[in-house]
């Protein structure tokens, strides 16, 4: 269980109070803790990198009409974005004292807890048959020599143990190299679950709508949920964002543009909120 209290920006039905970007970064934020007591807060300032950039189209795609993805009990499409804080290996910016074993294990407590809660609204609203997730990280770049966000979705042990912790085991059947199928428990109605897992390039590849793009993994896996994961090398904990945006995009949102303003934003989303730090009707 991630550890409250949580702040008193959101409203009681666990939505963003605001929809247009807002001039305080912090207007939205709740806070909690991992298990093991690393900070977790919500975030309205994505980067206006390949982050953003992911979670842009990712929220656009699942807003679409013929989407498959599920939605919260409050109408949230269940996708998330979870910035993880930079950690002993991933290079200058990141934090000394956090050793990358404790980054990845509470990163799996968090995973665990999200498609936990995510399983369980899609069990109530979906009809019988699998159930398909996608899971996406970042690889190195730069600085940031080690990715942490791309080390646990490469490292099948990470995911293995994360969705242990909620009762579902392997699958042994053979599937395609990028996708791992889990039994679910009984209170999840003992589906399958198909979680396509891909690590992302930072680079315009992720973006253009080519072979390696999210937009041409998104139609592949065709998910009912999806989980995205990028690192925050100087943040001292994990973010979960609320709101994305065009910040950063060329004019056909197929490349990234520096210095290009953002000239659009996807509806605000609180799934991930709502799973990881418990909000629901205004209750925790």
């Amino acid at each position: 269980m991630v550890g409250l209290p949580l702040g008193r920006r959101l409203d009681r039905r666990g939505h963003a109070d605001l929809v247009a970007p807002s001039t305080d970064p912090w207007a939205l934020q709740a806070t909690g803790q991992t298990p093991g007591g690393l900070p977790v807060a919500t975030s309205v300032e994505a980067g206006g990198f390949y982050c953003e950039h992911l979670f842009f189209h990712t929220l656009q795609w699942a807003a679409a009409p013929l989407s498959p993805v599920g939605r919260d009990a409050a109408g949230d499409p269940l996708v998330g974005f979870l910035h993880v804080p930079g950690d002993d290996r991933s290079g200058p910016d990141g934090d000394p004292q956090l050793s990358r074993a404790r980054a990845l294990r509470e990163l799996g407590a968090l995973v665990s807890r999200t498609v936990d809660a995510w399983l369980v609204q899609l069990d109530r609203s979906s009809p019988p048959g699998s159930l398909r997730g996608l899971l996406t990280g970042f690889a190195g770049w730069g600085q940031v020599r080690d990715n942490p966000s791309g080390a646990f979705v490469r490292d099948r042990r990470h995911l293995d143990a994360a969705l242990a912790a909620m009762g579902a085991s392997v699958d042994r059947a053979p599937v395609p190299r990028t996708r791992r199928d889990y039994r679910l428990p009984p209170r999840l109605g003992s589906r399958s679950l198909q979680l396509t897992e891909q690590v992302l390039a930072v680079d315009d590849r992720t973006i253009d709508g080519g072979r390696w793009s999210i937009q041409r993994v998104l139609a592949t896996a065709q998910p009912h949920f999806v989980l995205s994961l990028g690192v925050a090398a100087k943040r001292r904990g994990f973010s979960i964002e609320l709101r994305a945006t065009d910040l950063g995009l060329g004019s056909d949102r197929d490349c990234h543009a520096d210095h290009a303003p953002a000239r659009g934003a996807a509806t605000d989303n609180c799934a991930l909120a709502r799973a990881i730090l418990g909000v629901s009707d205004g209750k925790a």
